[in-house]
Formats: C-alpha cells, structure tokens, sequence
C-alpha cells in the first residue's frame, strides 16, 4: 500500500495505481477505501470496466446486494458480452437466493463460454437446494477432483451428507475442511450439531464454543449454544440471552422453537403448542412440524402426532429422529407392530447412528421380549461401539434378566473406556449405580463399595435431575442446514 501511495503522489492520477491500491483494500475488507479510491478511478476513466466491476465486488462483499446488483444490471447494459460481470451477478444471486435467476444466469453462461470452477460450484450449490442430490454430489466431487482443498465443495459435501442423515461422515467432511482453514465458524457450527444429536456433549459443547470465538454474533450458534444451556437446565440464563435475540429476530425460527422448550421446560406445554403452531402459519418449515410433533408428543397427544410425523416422514427422508419419533408414538398407542415394521429397516441403514437398535430393542422389552432385545442391542454395541444409549438399554435389560455378570463386564468396561461419559454425567452416575448393584448381587463387597464412593463423589443432585435420556437426544430438533449465503473463496476477486 505504501509503494502505491508514493506513486499517487508522484502521479495523483496514476490509473494502474489506483486500481492495485482498490483492490489491495478490498482484499483486506476496508470497503471505504476501495470505494474511494475506486470513485477516484472512474472520474478519470468512467467506461474503465475492470474498475466498474470492482465496485460491483465491493458492495457485494460489503453485504450491500441491492445496490451491486442494481451496479452490475447497469454493467450489462454498457457491456453485454463482459462475462465476468455475469458472473459477479451470479453470485450475487446466489447470496440473495435467487434461485430461479440464478439458473437461469447459469445456462446463459453455459450457452456462451464453459462454466469456470466457481460457476460450476454455484450450479452444486443450487443442485443441492433443488433437491437434485446426487447431480449435486457429482459437481462437488468433480470440483474437488481438481482443487481438493476447494473448502465450499467440502461444505457442499458435508450439508449433502448432513441432509441426508449421514452424520459420521459429514462429520468428517467438516474435519476435513478445518484442517484447511480452522476458522471456519460454519464447520465447527456444524460440527457441534452433529456431535449434540450424537450425544457427545463434550465435543459438541467445545465446537459450539469454536464457532462461537470466531463468530459470535452469529444468531443460529447462539441459540445451538443456548439450546444446551437449556439442557443442562439453565433456564433463567436461556430466556435472558433469548429475549435479546428475539429483539433482533423476531420471526428467527430457530429462536421459535427454542422458545416453545423453554415453555416446556416451565411445565407449559399448551404455550409451546400454541407457539409453534403461530410460528408454522408464518414460516412453514419441516423443523418447525418436527418441534410441534415433539411438543405434542410431551403432551400425550399421540394421535395428534401421528397427523404430524406421517408426512414429515416423506419430507424428512434422511432424519432418523423422525422416524423415532413416529415410531415410540406407535408404540404409546399400542402399534407395536407397525413400530416394528418402520424402525427395523433402520438397523441396516447408518443414518440411524446406533439409535434404531436402541428403539427396536425397546419396542421387544415393551412385548417383553427380553432376550429378543438383547440381541439386538448386542448387534447394535458390534456397529456403534460403546454407544451410549445401545449401553443404557442392554444394561436395563441385563437387570431384568438378572444376568449380573454380564452388567458387569458391560459397565466396567463403558465406564473405563467411554471418553463421551465426561460428557454426560446423569449417564454416568445411571451405570455407577447399575454396576454397584451388580456387585451387590455377585457379592462383591469391596467393588461395590469402591464404585458407591465414586458414586457419591460425582453425585450432584441438580445434574441427577437431568438425565440425559434417549427421548432428551430430540431437544436437538432437526434443522436442516441453509445453503451459505456467500462462498469463501470465490467471492474475493
């Protein structure tokens, strides 16, 4: 910048300065000084094109779409056959999901020139919103064939995979893209989702607190991390930092359903109900549905959920947690049949995560099937070793088998072994006490002991309180993840 300066002094009018000094301020995001220095530019030479669509750039990276657009619509007027001002409007339209001129900017630039790697990005991008996954999947894949370190592919593939319900290996997209640029506040937003609805708080907690370092007026990491603070029952700090976010984003739906679990948690389910259901007549989204079905559930209002996840299950094909749901509230009505028949399929598919051996394994403990059940938690502990929840159900039935030495080779070896206990201490303290009595049992005196002590050193009666159940996994509803509104790299010219 200095080099630059000098010459301008020399020479106040030096064009190729100026527009080197413009761009040097625009890659360091001072939008002032590029549009200053910029304007000073086009006095000199107004019909200068690479200045005019730097403009464009800058008021396009400064948030101020409207007003590029406008700019870069004016462009094509003066210079019809200037492709990179159609792509600049591209992206534009992309930011400010225009989905259907976007697509159509899109043939125009196929018709006229090859799609550049950034164009081809958009067009995986728009794929994926038009639900067209797998074309979606092949774009992304073929960018990455090229630029494997292409950070919004890896983000395309990860959300693809995320919708899909394929948490694991989303989660290793994400990993993938922070190894390439750490501070990515998406990824690690992503990542927190993903390790909360697997259950591993303590990953979770560290990543939303990541994405909240790099980012922290962002509204959708405030409410995830609000949304665990609810969890661990802090109710007076949620409402507080809730209110002030609603002030910002009044019809936010995030914000909508961690309101109706506030009210839940107050014991004021109908408030919940009534909320979400005003929430669903302005912005009607299958994660809102899935936030009422859960309300509606906590109420006892089987039938009513039903109505609620039966079509959910055709929108919401990849989310297991709708298929839980449907099917624990087919089992409340005595469907155990028709739970059965649904949930089953799931235990081959991975999506499911381990949790669909833990639902059919207790759908078979609701018949009384004991045995039945165990051999289906067993399978499920082959695939998801030291799977929480997989844990908790064999354990339970172990105890009402009275197989005492299983329940112990089982606890001993999650409580020594599981990193994701730390996580969850109601979890914990649950196999401690499950273990002392299998001690009990085996007459094991001086274990029993042993484990009653530690017991008791970790037993805080606040968090005995909150166990993290199987059923408390839905307090992470589903949300699907929007398409970013700005790509990284591409942006920056």
């Amino acid at each position: 910048i200095s080099s630059l300066e000098q010459a301008l002094q020399v020479d106040r009018y030096y064009v190729e300065a100026l527009y080197h000094l413009s761009r040097i301020y625009l890659r360091q995001r001072e939008f002032e000084g590029s549009l200053r220095t910029i304007e000073t530019l086009l006095k000199l030479e107004p019909q200068n094109k690479e200045a005019l669509l730097m403009r464009v750039q800058t008021y396009s990276l400064q948030g101020s779409y409207y007003y590029a657009q406008t700019l870069a619509d004016e462009m094509l007027v003066r210079f019809p056959d200037y492709l990179p001002v159609r792509r600049e409007l591209l992206r534009i339209q992309f930011a400010q999901q225009q989905w259907p001129e976007a697509q159509a900017l899109l043939i125009q630039l196929r018709t006229k020139n090859s799609l550049s790697p950034e164009d081809q990005l958009i067009e995986a991008y728009l794929l994926l919103h038009q639900e067209q996954e797998k074309e979606a999947r092949k774009r992304f894949k073929a960018i990455l064939e090229k630029q494997p370190k292409n950070v919004d592919a890896i983000m395309g593939l990860a959300v693809q995979l995320l919708r899909r319900g394929f948490l694991d290996d989303s989660l290793t997209w994400l990993t993938r893209g922070l190894e390439i640029n750490p501070s990515l506040s998406r990824a690690h937003y992503l990542r927190s989702s993903i390790l909360f609805r697997q259950g591993d708080y303590l990953q979770g907690d560290l990543a939303i607190g990541r994405a909240l370092e790099i980012d922290s007026a962002n509204p959708s990491y405030q409410l995830l991390f609000l949304r665990r603070q609810l969890m661990k029952g802090k109710l007076a700090v949620v409402e507080k930092q809730l209110r002030r976010i609603q002030e910002k984003h009044p019809l936010n739906p995030e914000a909508l359903q961690l309101q109706a679990d506030l009210y839940k948690s107050r014991g004021n389910s109908a408030q919940a109900e009534k909320l979400l259901r005003q929430a669903i007549l302005v912005n009607d989204s299958p994660s809102l549905h899935f936030s009422l079905a859960r309300v509606l559930y906590q109420q006892s209002k089987y039938r009513s959920v039903l109505e609620v996840t039966t079509p959910l299950m055709e929108v919401l094909t990849g989310n297991w947690e709708v298929i839980y749901l449907h099917a624990l509230t087919l089992s409340r009505v005595g469907n155990y049949e028709e739970a059965l028949e649904i949930s089953r399929p799931y235990l081959k598919r991975r999506e499911s995560q381990g949790y669909a051996h833990r639902l059919v394994g207790d759908l078979l403990r609701y018949k009384g099937e004991e045995k039945e059940a165990q051999k289906i938690l067993r399978n499920g502990l082959v695939q998801f070793p030291g799977h929480l929840y997989l844990v908790d159900g064999l354990s339970s039935s172990l105890v009402m088998t009275e197989d005492w030495a299983e329940v112990q080779e089982l606890l001993e070896t999650t409580l020594e072994q599981s990193q994701r206990l730390e996580g969850n201490p109601p979890m914990q303290l649950l196999f401690l006490d499950r273990l002392a009595v299998a001690y009990q049992r085996l007459k094991n005196t001086v274990k029993k002991l042993q484990i009653l002590r530690k017991f008791h050193q970790k037993n805080d009666p606040l968090t005995a309180a909150q166990l993290h159940s199987l059923e408390e996994q839905l307090l992470f509803p589903i949300s699907l993840p929007s398409l970013d509104k700005a790509l990284s790299p591409l942006l920056l010219p």
